[in-house]
């Protein structure tokens, strides 16, 4: 290991020590690659010294811990993938088995990428919540991808940039995890939509990455009304336009950077803005997959019992397969109900 000024480095070298902004806000994890971009981002950020590793043993170490790295990442992947299309898909069972082994093999293949590894493990470390996000809107995106036809070649370049949509928060020295929106101070808030162009920076010369991966990341918060940012533009690309819509849908469940709210909700806000903020076109073939009460929902029907949504109904999305587990008196119980064949009985609300 040895200390190293930002000047000297050439790129290629590997990080014996974090590099930090402050005292507890790390920019760069131990064993990074540092790439060019991000030796321009030193240099931007005022650091002048690093430490490096600068022996073949720490050099083999770091490529075990790769591999291991990796197959972890994607294990990970994979199950978080499985978990979110049965919880949130409403799919008959055949097309749902189909529909996932379709998402989990174009985003498996793209994991293989070690260069995707890489940003995707940085970001995970830097903001977890947002590489939970990313997680959910790449499996999102590519489902509507492929519901919507789209050639292979789109498929992997949205598969990509929807993974990456968000690395340019790695580049903020500012930590978004809780906050609203709304309550940020003019300052964060415009920190915060510096994400996009952080993120299109750090990859824009990158060869591994085609146009539309590389457009995901810089316009993901754009409009077709010109309300988005960074450019406020209306012209925007159909794999854009599909990332789009689903980082917004996550971004509300999940209550990135705004309140959380439920899918049904997010449903009726997103039907509000089709064709105003979002395509047409893509959003309704979204809103037809996405269930309205998704598995493991707890709901109260109109006979005053307490339920949990346990399955979805392919013919009817309003109308789940609930188990009930409390009668109108409050005595549990445990009693399967078809909304399909109790025709009396719906959802009158959704219980926190």
């Amino acid at each position: 290991m040895k200390l190293k000024n930002v000047n000297d480095l050439l790129g290629g070298e590997y990080l014996a020590k974090p590099v930090c902004i402050g005292s507890d806000i790390i920019l760069i994890y131990e064993g990074t690659c540092l790439k060019e971009e991000y030796i321009k981002k030193l240099k931007e950020l005022g650091v002048q010294y690093v430490y490096i590793r600068d022996n073949n043993n720490e050099l083999n170490e770091i490529e075990e811990n790769s591999y291991a790295v990796k197959d972890h990442i994607i294990e990970d992947y994979r199950v978080k993938i499985k978990n979110l299309l049965e919880r949130h898909i409403y799919s008959s069972r055949s097309e749902l088995a189909e529909l996932k082994e379709i998402a989990q093999q174009i985003i498996i293949n793209i994991m293989n990428e070690d260069k995707i590894v890489e940003e995707i493990e940085n970001l995970k470390e830097h903001e977890a919540d947002i590489y939970e996000h990313s997680v959910n809107v790449c499996a999102l995106s590519v489902l509507l991808a492929v519901k919507s036809n789209l050639d292979m070649e789109t498929i992997n370049s949205i598969a990509v940039g929807s993974i990456l949509h968000d690395i340019g928060f790695r580049y903020i020295p500012i930590s978004f995890t809780g906050k609203i929106m709304e309550e940020l101070s003019r300052k964060e808030l415009n920190e915060y939509r510096k994400h996009t162009i952080y993120g299109y920076m750090a990859i824009e010369y990158e060869d591994w990455l085609t146009n539309e991966s590389k457009d995901i990341i810089l316009s993901h918060h754009e409009r077709i009304d010109g309300s988005g940012y960074p450019l406020k533009k209306k012209e925007i690309n159909k794999a854009t336009k599909i990332v789009s819509i689903c980082d917004e849908y996550d971004s509300l469940l999940c209550g990135i950077c705004c309140k959380s709210m439920k899918t049904y909700q997010i449903i009726e806000n997103l039907k509000a803005k089709n064709g105003i903020t979002f395509d047409k076109e893509y959003l309704e073939i979204f809103l037809e997959f996405i269930a309205l009460y998704p598995n493991g929902t707890k709901v109260l029907t109109n006979e005053g019992e307490i339920g949990v949504v346990v399955k979805q109904n392919s013919s009817f999305k309003e109308r789940p397969i609930i188990s009930i587990i409390k009668d109108k008196y409050g005595n549990n119980i445990n009693k399967e109900k078809d909304l399909m064949k109790y025709l009396n009985v719906f959802i009158e609300s959704v219980i926190d």
